[in-house]
């Protein structure tokens, strides 16, 4: 079982719930709280592995790392400090100036974890393996009593895997979701080892009760309105179109109507061609790539 999960870790994330269980029961429909197993793979990183991450300085700026204090957005000058590269300015965390604010309350989040944490990378590789869905996973890291950020919902699918401390969640089933007979409101205590899934759309908010707390957000991005829409008007274009005007202004009002007419007929051609296929191909080759070094492999002076 162990080698397994090894091999796949979203099933050794999930155990014992199955994957499959967990897509046909709760995926899209509620919340969903998976608590501590020890047969599971949830403690994927310790404080070491946090700490060496975030030491990696040129890694992280004012957009990837960011604070909150009291539902609210610490202001970058309190916690970064510009420096000048060849490149231009950019603001970087101060690594004094972050503690300092983690000592007083605020919670940090930094985002695409996953492109630095090599066991991070290999959770959310596995996630896009089993389903059409690009990963993103950000680091949550909070003191006790104290609401980093507020209330929120999110245009994507989010699991949360707890690492440390104890963090309760409340989660507001949105209004035009379909009553299912459980309550629109829940609450969930979430302690080391325990998984939380929360829909697309639901609002939720959480605060840490025993601190330090650590979690992991795993975010499951469907295919966008925007992408289909931005890929559809991919496909109408025909090879110089773009070029040239898209009706011609001497045919007054009616050439608008003909030239919508004409795309239409392009995109209803172009799916009968398959571009749904075309539109999940490109939503894939899309995804993170997250690269590993095996350095010295292959190096003349290497020595196994």
């Amino acid at each position: 079982m162990v080698d397994d999960f090894q091999a796949d870790p979203f099933r050794g994330l999930m155990h014992p719930c199955s994957v499959e269980d967990f897509l046909s029961s709760a995926y899209g429909r509620s919340p969903w709280h998976g608590p501590h197993d020890a047969s599971s793979r949830r403690q994927i990183i310790d404080w070491n592995d946090v700490n060496q991450a975030l030491s990696c300085v040129r890694a992280w700026d004012d957009r990837s790392l960011r604070l909150g204090l009291h539902g609210r957005p610490v202001p970058t000058q309190e916690y970064c400090s510009l420096h000048e590269s060849l490149s231009g300015t950019v603001w970087r965390p101060d690594v004094e100036r972050v503690s300092t604010a983690l000592k007083s309350g605020a919670t940090l989040m930094a985002s695409g974890i996953d492109g630095v944490i090599p066991a991070v990378s290999d959770l959310a590789e596995s996630i896009e393996s089993a389903l059409p869905v690009r990963v993103q996973a950000n680091l949550y890291c909070s003191s006790a009593g104290t609401a980093g950020f507020p209330r929120h919902e999110d245009t994507h699918d989010v699991l949360v895997v707890h690492l440390y401390g104890r963090k309760r969640w409340s989660v507001s089933r949105p209004a035009a979701a379909p009553k299912t007979g459980e309550p629109g409101l829940r609450s969930f205590l979430l302690h080391p080892g325990d998984l939380l899934y929360v829909p697309q759309g639901w609002s939720h908010e959480a605060l840490a009760e025993v601190g330090p707390c650590l979690h992991l957000t795993l975010a499951l991005v469907h295919v966008s309105m925007e992408h289909l829409a931005h890929m559809l008007a991919r496909a109408a274009c025909t090879p110089g179109m773009s070029d040239t005007p898209l009706y011609d202004l001497h045919l007054g009002p009616q050439a608008v109507a003909a030239h919508l007419e004409s795309v239409l007929q392009i995109m209803a051609t172009r799916v009968g061609e398959s571009l749904a296929s075309e539109i999940l191909d490109n939503l894939l080759a899309g995804r993170r790539v997250r690269p590993r070094y095996a350095l010295p492999a292959g190096h003349p002076d290497h020595v196994p």
